[in-house]
């Protein structure tokens, strides 16, 4: 879960404590409030007093929520039992709450540009609800002027003549991890059909393919990848819902892609020439990469390193640079190259 979205959790906690004219919280009462709730989240963390006072700044500044937060002096009894004053924290009107704050001019802005970018990319006929959803939005905002400004690359679901029905297996998979509820869910790999009683968690494009992400009932604590398009018939199951505690910012920051295969990570050794080296220098490959220009024999070019595990989509990603990458670390990353290199030669005839 991304850091700011845990801190909307902390923000919405003491929104509730400051709101709370029959108690007088004071930074240490806050502190306990606070990780208290917190371990009932969605995402249970500990946060410490600094923390806290940076949460507290962050939601009295204009970049935050421009909150009124008043400090007064109360008397509480000390670890020694004594009696001592100590500052205490509310809002200065009791009906301001961070809910109620109205969306800014610009923040509108932004949001009619959104809608009218995204609008662009969507079929009415495959995502209905999607279209009634801005249309109902549009209706709120009213009558604006916004062109639109990016589109997302949308070729469907690699479904090929199965395009609807991977729409309808989107839209199946993401109402069960709203509601949490288990499918059972049939589908082929390679030239296997299997079948699971599944528990989806997430959904991930990759490469323009869709994949759902859970685990199973007979597995619960490992995540099973399943790619919409392969997909051959799916119901809603019985069985209890697992909620798996799926964070999408750690899973899926150690590999390339949507399978994350057994193992460490390792030190991947690249070197990029030509068009790579100025194309990879401003776009990593991974978000671990450490990258410096060197020059060897006049040339320049770009010596990068990154640490993932190896998988099959980190094959194909450097594949698809084949003609500007050389791998050099680690050896078996060396040998898969290789490989790829002899079958994509003897395919071209070029292996005599």
């Amino acid at each position: 879960m991304p850091k700011e979205n845990k801190a909307q959790i902390r923000y919405r906690i003491l929104d509730v404590c400051f709101r709370d004219f029959t108690r007088e919280y004071t930074l240490q009462e806050l502190l306990e409030t606070v990780n208290e709730k917190l371990k009932s989240s969605s995402h249970p963390h500990k946060i410490s007093e600094r923390q806290l006072y940076s949460d507290i700044s962050f939601m009295k500044s204009d970049d935050g929520y421009g909150a009124i937060i008043d400090s007064f002096r109360v008397m509480r009894t000390d670890s020694n039992g004594g009696k001592r004053l100590y500052s205490a924290y509310r809002y200065r009107d009791p009906n301001f709450s961070i809910e109620k704050i109205p969306m800014t001019q610009k923040q509108l802005r932004y949001l009619q540009l959104f809608i009218s970018s995204f609008e662009s990319t969507i079929d009415p006929d495959l995502l209905p609800w999607v279209k009634k959803t801005i249309n109902s939005l549009k209706r709120w905002m009213g009558d604006f002027d916004a062109k639109p400004m990016f589109r997302y690359d949308s070729r469907g679901y690699q479904g090929g003549l199965r395009v609807r029905e991977c729409y309808d297996y989107f839209q199946n998979i993401l109402d069960a991890i709203d509601e949490h509820k288990s499918v059972w869910v049939m589908f082929k790999s390679g030239e296997i059909e299997k079948a699971y009683r599944f528990h989806p968690c997430f959904l991930k494009q990759f490469c323009n393919r869709w994949y759902a992400l859970g685990v199973t009932t007979d597995n619960p604590d490992k995540v099973l990848v399943i790619p919409l398009d392969r997909i051959l018939d799916m119901n809603v199951c019985r069985d209890p819902y697992i909620n798996y505690p799926f964070d999408p910012d750690t899973y899926f920051e150690d590999f390339i892609g949507v399978y994350n295969p057994d193992g460490e990570c390792v030190d991947v050794h690249l070197r990029f020439r030509d068009w790579g080296a100025k194309y990879f220098s401003t776009n990593p490959l991974h978000p671990s990469q450490r990258s410096k220009m060197i020059d060897v024999n006049g040339e320049e070019i770009l010596d990068v390193h990154i640490e993932v595990k190896i998988n099959k989509e980190l094959l194909r990603s450097l594949n698809a640079v084949i003609d500007c990458v050389e791998v050099l670390a680690p050896q078996e990353l060396v040998e898969l190259h290789k490989e790829s290199v002899r079958k994509a030669m003897k395919l071209n005839g070029l292996d005599k």
